[in-house]
């Protein structure tokens, strides 16, 4: 945390208010977080359902301290491949990210065209939180509003692109029943429970929150250029 803490760009004042009642069980529970993630996701863009890519997710999550936990994310497509380094406050809330991400672009009359990107994700408002970890159970809920930073960089061929954006992230967010943890790997312990969070904005993010290591692991990210779905193949333990 300490080189978090001292990096330019980031106010730590923004994201201060992560805690509340029940953080102080969080870092027991995150020790014993399991190192490697391996999933199976598919992408399906809205405005063509048809054409459906299909992915292989890799992700390595690291405690940091106070909650946070460092995740970092490899994700392979048919023609495309990205890797992201991410701060990030149980898996719920990013503080900060890098996506680094090339693809290949087919065109009829233009061949095929290679374009790398970067994207980098800062918190820089945080508006409100009233997530109680403590009293997370079916039945449950929660609100959350903050605003995202975000530059995008691209470059393809000769020619390059630069954009900058706030995105606000307003949802309220519901706890519904799960099961056993054993039933995604015998490997993990306790028990999960299924989140759905909503905003106006008709997105729609849905989670695994698992109770004995104090951690949401997205399930499915629909918005309006892509609706993202994953599904938890193998865990490996410390």
């Amino acid at each position: 945390m300490a080189t978090y803490r001292k990096e330019p760009g980031i106010d730590e004042n923004i994201w201060k208010p992560l805690g509340g009642p029940g953080i102080t069980s969080v870092k027991g529970k995150q020790a014993k977080l399991p190192r490697k993630w391996d999933l199976a996701g598919r992408s399906v863009p809205s405005a063509n359902p048809d054409r459906v890519s299909l992915l292989r997710v890799g992700i390595r999550t690291t405690p940091v301290d106070e909650g946070f936990v460092l995740v970092e994310t490899r994700v392979e497509g048919e023609s495309s491949t990205s890797t992201t380094t991410e701060l990030s406050w149980l898996g719920l809330v990013s503080v900060q990210s890098q996506t680094n991400s090339d693809s290949q672009i087919s065109g009829t009359l233009t061949g095929s065209t290679r374009i790398e990107s970067v994207i980098t994700r800062k918190l820089d408002k945080f508006r409100s939180l009233d997530l109680q970890l403590d009293m997370l159970k079916p039945g449950y809920r929660w609100s959350h509003d903050y605003g995202m930073a975000v530059e995008t960089s691209s470059k393809a061929s000769l020619t390059s692109r630069q954009n900058k954006v706030a995105i606000n992230v307003k949802q309220d967010c519901e706890v519904t029943p799960g099961g056993p943890a054993t039933n995604f790997s015998p490997s993990l312990t306790g028990s999960y429970f299924q989140v759905i969070c909503r905003s106006s904005e008709d997105t729609l993010r849905e989670l695994l929150y698992f109770d004995d290591y104090a951690f949401f692991l997205s399930k499915r990210t629909k918005t309006k250029p892509f609706d993202l779905e994953y599904k938890l193949m193998s865990v490996t333990a410390q």
